[in-house]
């Protein structure tokens, strides 16, 4: 994509917080402080279409009983474009979708929690906008004695989400159980976080993982049906949106849009808006996960 647009705004600040996301939304707000230059398709559209798998509560889903999509990613990708000059226009899609979808130009971003990897920057490039890590969940009485030592996994029914970061992460437990002399414990990939809770609820499986982001809601649903473990040896990561891999023109734009939305305090009214301000990652960048790794919080 080229980059002939040239954008100077000086537009109206939006109250950030939990903003109402339909499929397309938000009227541009925010101000770039510098030039920031969009690739040519996306400035003459005026909207930036953002790929979401909105099942996970409170990042992205849908509000009970419509198909609003609300959450602290559409807020704050609509605040980023805002600044910007752009609207956003949501495309659902399942979260094994979400790349294959980028790379099918069904839409320009995606901002759904995923998490930028080595091996995910070999097809897709990320702007990082915050931390993350993970938790092991299993059922209130924890009858498989569960605890954040991944030893206490081997030989249990473990649950990963098909296209996440949590496949990756059973293979790390299967390692370690065997360099132990333990059993592996026995994955089943599930469609989505929804699917691998009614397992867990349903006795399928006896220990899932998390993002701790979900607890409250998950909590909150199941009248605190879980428990929750903080998983030793998995690191801190950072999750980023994601573009078409090494479309500089269109992460330079949305760096600066991300920029711009935490130096005028939306970044942080969204996020402690959705109650996940322990999250926030004032340092964003490109590709941190392997252009400067110390960027990435211990």
């Amino acid at each position: 994509m080229g980059s002939a647009l040239v954008l100077a705004l000086i537009l109206s600040a939006c109250s950030g917080g939990n903003a109402a996301n339909e499929s397309t939304n938000s009227t541009p707000t925010g101000t770039v402080q510098s030039p920031a230059a969009l690739p040519d398709d996306i400035g003459k559209r005026g909207t930036l279409r953002v790929g979401i798998a909105p099942d996970f509560a409170p990042a992205e889903f849908y509000k009970p009983g419509t198909k609003e999509i609300v959450g602290y990613d559409p807020d704050l990708i609509t605040a980023i474009a805002g600044a910007l000059g752009l609207r956003t226009e949501f495309v659902p899609v399942g979260y094994d979708g979400l790349i294959p979808g980028l790379q099918a130009d069904r839409f320009d971003v995606v901002m759904s929690g995923l998490t930028d990897t080595a091996e995910r920057q070999k097809v897709v490039s990320f702007v990082d906008y915050m931390k993350h890590y993970q938790v092991f969940v299993v059922l209130a009485d924890n009858k498989a004695g569960v605890s954040g030592d991944m030893l206490t996994v081997c030989g249990k029914r473990l649950a990963t989400e098909n296209g996440s970061t949590t496949v990756d992460y059973a293979k790390t437990v299967a390692d370690k159980c065997r360099a132990a002399g333990r059993a592996e414990p026995v994955v089943t990939t599930f469609a989505d976080q929804t699917a691998s809770t009614l397992a867990l609820r349903s006795d399928r499986v006896d220990v899932a993982f998390r993002s701790p982001l979900a607890v409250p809601e998950l909590q909150k649903a199941t009248d605190n049906a879980f428990r929750t473990f903080k998983v030793d040896g998995i690191p801190t990561v950072l999750l980023g949106i994601a573009t078409i891999k090494d479309d500089t023109v269109l992460l330079d734009a949305l760096l600066a849009g991300l920029k711009s939305i935490q130096a005028d305090g939306k970044y942080h009214r969204i996020m402690s808006g959705w109650g996940v301000s322990d999250v926030e990652f004032d340092k964003p960048g490109i590709n941190l996960a392997t252009t400067d790794p110390s960027a990435v919080p211990a």
